[in-house]
């Protein structure tokens, strides 16, 4: 949002608002309609968030919640809080009392700094029934007086009175669009108007004035506007000064543009200006502002600027984003030009050279520079301000792979001081010395901040009107190093102007200066390895060279990046950005993650199973960007599944620890909520379910001070900020007892973050044990907070709790629950994983390296490896496992190997649900000359005839249902005791065995297939557990069409034997009926080397007789080779006609 920050209401009673320093959102606090028994708060925030407040009589009895007028779920920008009198759960609102208040926006909370806003009530009004009651002025119309007509969302009006030099209090009116652009209220009566004494204006003259400030959660701040109130109905209407008449309301033409204008890019910044509208009603220019095109209206893009002036800077851009302009002159009626466009792309700061002498890099933790003087702060309450600036040197941050930084903090005031700063400085000399510092030719220093203006000053001795050699920058959220040559500083002008080469001559000090008109702006900054440069500062275009050697470590909740700097002489470190959506072209394209000199950078805040994308840029000490090198990552959750099995609690062990050996707990609105309900738990013996002795007993009462009262039961499934993959679980089932109260199944997960968790509720606990087996897609979110998927929910599972919840104040109850079980219906195994291959790792001590294929199933998780001497495992729990995870290789290193022992591997691909696939298999045996030779197996199809069958299919070919495939296995070396099977799986599943007497060996395979596409993987294996690689054949089933050849004819090709070297080829054929067609030509292996598509009714798709011709160049390029080919028409899957032709040069 725009300029609501920038103006700050203060009420005539006792508010004291400055909002909150460094906190994003609330914002705009201000408050509204007080009376002797109430008062209302009001805020926006720049996203669409819930709120509420907590006030209290004193500071520490700050804890009454009171939630927004739209209810405690409602969610948008701008917020009102209405306290008073019989609201439930306030209690009685005093009058002439003062209440403290925090608001809570979005999950942020503004306290004021911590001393909390402060509001005072009126007194108790004089005059029980105000006068003129009936009095009132039509306020109808005034949204388009406040350029309302065009604003999207809810607006805020605030309305006070002015009589006689008396203001009465503010009073809020809602307005909303809608098809009649209606205000909420229509009207204002005269008892609106009420004094601070707590009295009330009896009468309005047309000497008096109402005055109307409209705020909005899109363009913030929109204007004011002040009403000459006479007899209480007629009005004229005084808007920025401009008086016109009522009756100019239907005035529907819009003012001339704005000429000569133009847009100038600055160091994160475009500087707009313009010569306003010729036209007599002109009242301003409205600047509106896209990153995605040329705004065409106000409401398409962020409003910047709306005045009436000549000029502005757009501040706090992204340097290298382009940033589109239009600008609109308006009149007094809200009549809009049509606009003039303008863009500018900002660039970035010239930052080169390298450091000379450092004058502190703030490690030794104190505020003395390195040239033995102080760092000390300074604002503008010398010259009559309000600012406050604080600093603190910490290592909570820090530039260039140091531990120490120097971070300020300040909001500039709101008082009538115009030129607010605060500032951080240190000397270069005592205190009134002068330095000669002329043999320096530059000031280096990293920076970084909250994106505001901060202005490097130069303070000599030669300046004595404060008109300083001053060099400006805006501030990153990332440490950026500038390097910033003396003769890039300049004065403003002002003063009397002076000479650089001077001032270095009589140095005194260097300051770091936020500086702004803009009243109340928070911000921050932090500044390291201040240094000045005696070097030459050339200007550098060259970027560095890239970084080698990226490398990735997933785990289950990091990407751990390493890398080798880049090796170019002015190399000054690498930026690591991230995204989810692509790999980032520009530094500027996703979330800086790294930006320093090191070779490597562990990426912690990552979810399992979502893909990031990371590009590593080199930098150089120019802010040059090299093109950037890729890396992408899947992290990938540790599926846990417990020794115990699904067993997750019986409470025989009579304690608080699970099955899974974490803890039951409990929990209430008492935390966070500043509820007051009561619970406990106890495991005991006095009652228990299905034949066991010991459960768990739940006592609860909840309190009055929270409306939505909880308390209940909980526990963990995984370590306290972890995180575990339940996928593999389908529901929960238990049992539980109690007295009739309602009890509700909470799934706790990382998923969900606004605490609007998948529950099912159990609307009355029955009387005797009861057993309930509850799916986890019957559990729901109540609809209130984001939306999830109980899928995404599973994958990040924290804990489960029982709760009990009511909105009645002071409802006892209890509930016991036993047999906690956690449920699966998927007994469907992955495939096995392939491609098994080892390989020696080292001979002395003996080490092998296992690669492997993953699983192929959509629910494969990982895959586990056992090792045997003594044959293959038989199941998943034979035997001890070396390995289990997502990986598709393993360094068998951890123990001890001996030679000339066979080693059996066997690998079991496993899904979430603890189902294990059937092992793939692999010996291994390591002899003084090497690994021992195992017989080799592979697969490949060829075209064959034998045994009476033709087979003639090839890859995406076009088959009837029945088809036979040939495939050749080839076994080295052969052996007739050797039996070996051919596994075909996917479209079709079937196993063939055959002992391998040859090398080279033809099995032929009939399958039915079903029509339209079908794919078939075939893999070889011997008795051994040595897997073929696995080979893939697509066919597609031709369907029953009427296309077809005439009767009688076929695909005729010429010249026949065709010589490529003569030209092309002719195809000749009849179609009974007009056909889009496609031609596939085969060469003799099977594969497609040329294809062409005919549309109906044209060349080669008419009915009747065609010719086509196909080129002497086959689909590769290159002349066609000797040999046979296959032609093949096919209209709608299905195959119209075959031919061939001979190639021969």
């Amino acid at each position: 949002m725009k300029n609501i920050l920038q103006k700050v209401l203060v009420s005539v009673l006792t508010l004291v608002i400055f909002g909150s320093a460094f906190a994003g959102t609330p914002k705009g606090v201000v408050t509204a309609d007080m009376t002797s028994s109430g008062f209302t708060v009001l805020w926006y925030s720049e996203n669409s968030e819930s709120g509420y407040i907590k006030f209290g009589s004193n500071q520490s009895s700050v804890n009454t919640i009171v939630y927004d007028v739209k209810g405690s779920a409602y969610t948008g920008k701008l917020h009102k809080v209405e306290v008073y009198t019989g609201l439930p759960g306030v209690g009685v609102i005093n009058s002439q009392t003062s209440y403290y208040f925090s608001v809570f926006s979005g999950g942020t909370q503004d306290n004021n700094f911590g001393s909390y806003y402060i509001v005072k009530t009126c007194p108790v009004e004089s005059i029980p029934f105000p006068p003129n009651l009936g009095q009132e002025i039509d306020i109808t119309h005034i949204y388009k007086y406040l350029s309302l007509n065009s604003v999207a969302n809810d607006v805020i009006v605030l309305v006070k009175a002015t009589k006689s030099g008396v203001t009465s209090l503010k009073n809020d009116i809602l307005y909303h669009p809608t098809s009649t652009n209606s205000l909420y209220e229509r009207t204002i009566k005269f008892a609106n108007f009420k004094k601070t004494d707590g009295t009330y204006f009896d009468t309005l003259s047309s000497a008096d004035k109402l005055t109307f400030e409209a705020w909005s959660a899109n363009d913030g701040f929109i204007s004011n506007l002040i009403v000459n109130a006479a007899s209480g109905s007629t009005l004229d209407i005084t808007l920025n000064r401009t008086i016109f008449e009522t009756t100019t309301i239907n005035d529907t033409t819009p003012p001339a543009n704005v000429t000569s204008a133009s847009a100038t890019a600055g160091v994160g910044n475009v500087v707009l200006a313009w010569t306003p509208s010729i036209s007599s009603d002109n009242l301003g220019t409205r600047i509106v502002r896209s990153t995605t095109g040329y705004p065409t209206t106000i409401t398409n893009g962020v409003t910047i600027y709306s005045q009436n002036g000549s000029s502005t800077v757009d501040v706090n851009l992204i340097i290298g984003t382009k940033y589109y302009y239009r600008l609109f002159a308006y009149d007094n009626n809200g009549n809009y030009s049509s606009g003039v466009t303008l863009s500018a792309t900002p660039i970035p700061a010239t930052v080169t050279a390298s450091i000379g002498v450092m004058l502190d890099n703030f490690e030794d933790g104190d505020t003395q520079n390195k040239f033995g003087h102080y760092w000390y702060t300074f604002n503008d309450t010398g010259n009559g301000g309000n600012s406050v600036v604080a600093m603190q040197i910490n290592a909570l941050d820090a530039a260039n792979g140091t531990t120490v930084s120097n971070r300020v903090n300040y909001t500039l005031g709101n008082n009538i001081y115009a030129d607010r700063f605060a500032a951080v400085a240190t000397d270069v000399t005592a205190n009134s010395a002068e330095l000669n510092m002329s043999q320096y030719s530059g000031l280096v220093f990293y920076a970084k901040g909250s994106g505001n203006q901060m202005n490097v000053v130069l303070r000599s001795g030669i300046v004595t009107d404060n008109d300083d050699f001053v060099y400006t920058i805006n501030t990153t959220s990332d440490w950026v190093r500038y390097i910033i040559p003396f003769t890039s500083f300049s004065q403003s002008g002002w003063g009397a102007p002076k000479s650089i080469l001077g001032a270095l001559t009589q140095m005194k000090a260097v300051q770091f200066k936020a500086s702004s008109k803009v009243s109340g702006e928070n911000g921050w900054y932090r500044i390291d390895e201040v240094s000045f440069t005696t070097s030459n500062i050339p200007t550098d275009n060259t970027p560095p060279a890239n970084v080698t050697g990226v490398s990735k470590v997933v785990n289950p909740t990091s990407v751990a990046l390493s890398w080798t700097s880049s090796t170019s002489p002015d190399n000054a470190g690498t930026r690591v950005v991230r995204s989810t959506t692509t790999y980032p072209t520009t530094v500027t394209a996703g979330a800086t993650i790294y930006n320093s000199n090191g070779s490597s950078y562990t990426d912690s805040s990552v979810s399992t199973g979502v893909t990031y994308y990371y590009t590593l840029f080199a930098y150089d000490y120019s802010l040059n960007y090299a093109s950037g090198v890729t890396v992408s990552a899947i992290p990938t959750a540790t599926v846990v599944i417990p020794s115990s099995g699904n067993i997750f609690e019986n409470f025989e062990d009579a304690n608080y620890q699970n099955n899974w050996k974490y803890y039951w707990y409990t929990f209430s609105d008492v935390l966070n909520n500043g509820g007051n309900s009561i619970v406990t738990m106890q495991v005991t013996n006095a009652d228990a379910a299905n034949g066991t002795t010991y459960s768990n007993r739940v006592d609860y009462t909840l309190g009055g001070a929270y409306q939505y009262r909880f308390a209940g039961l909980g526990a963990d499934v995984t370590a306290n900020t972890a995180e575990l993959n339940m996928s593999q679980y389908t529901g929960v089932e238990f049992f539980v007892k109690g007295n009739g109260k309602q009890l509700s199944v909470v799934l706790k997960s990382g998923e969900v973050v606004d605490d609007d968790d998948f529950t099912y509720t159990i609307n009355s606990t029955p009387g005797s044990w009861t057993k309930y087996t509850i799916a986890f897609t019957d559990f729901a979110q109540a609809g209130w907070g984001s939306s999830k998927s109980i899928a995404n929910v599973l994958n990040k599972m924290k804990a489960i709790q029982f709760k009990a919840s009511s909105q009645a104040s002071g409802e006892t109850g209890w509930y016991r629950v036993d047999e906690i079980n956690f449920i699966n219906n998927d007994v469907t195994a992955p495939v096995a994983p392939t491609g098994v291959s080892i390989s020696v790792l080292n001979d002395n001590p003996v080490q092998f390296k296992i690669n492997w294929t993953p699983s192929v199933s959509s629910d494969n998780v990982g895959t586990r490896v056992i090792r045997k001497t003594s044959g293959y495992a038989v199941n998943e729990s034979d035997g001890a496992f070396i390995y289990q995870g997502s990986a598709s290789f393993y360094n068998d290193n951890m123990s001890p190997l001996t030679k000339n022992v066979t080693y059996y591997y066997t690998l079991f691909a496993y899904d979430g649900a603890g189902n294990f696939s059937v092992g793939a298999k692999k010996q291994v045996i390591l002899t003084d000359t090497g690994l021992q030779a195992a017989m080799n197996v592979s697969t490949n199809f060829k075209l064959v005839n034998t045994s009476g069958v033709s087979s003639n299919v090839y890859n995406n070919d076009y088959v009837d249902g029945q088809v036979t495939i040939a495939v050749y296995v080839t076994v080295t070396p052969p052996s007739s005791n050797q039996l070996i099977s051919l596994n075909i799986t996917g479209a079709v599943s079937k196993t063939i065995t055959f002992n391998a007497t040859s090398t080279f060996n033809i099995v032929l395979v009939s399958v039915q297939l079903t029509q339209n596409t079908n794919t078939l993987t075939f893999q070889a294996e011997d008795s051994l557990g040595n897997l073929s690689i696995a080979r893939s054949l697509t066919v597609r089933v031709a369907v029953n069409e009427s296309v077809a050849l005439k009767a009688g004819s076929q695909i005729l090709p010429y010249p026949a034997p065709y010589n490529p070297d003569n030209g092309n080829l002719t195809v000749a054929y009849e179609l009974n009926q007009a056909a889009n067609l496609k031609m596939y030509i085969y060469n003799i292996a099977g594969q497609l080397v040329y294809k062409d598509t005919f549309l109906a009714n044209g060349v080669g798709g008419s009915v009747g007789y065609n010719t086509v011709t196909v080129t002497n160049t086959s689909s590769f390029g290159s002349k066609w080779a000797n040999g046979v080919y296959i032609i093949r028409l096919v209209s709608s899957n299905k195959i119209v006609g075959t031919g061939k032709f001979l190639v021969i040069k």
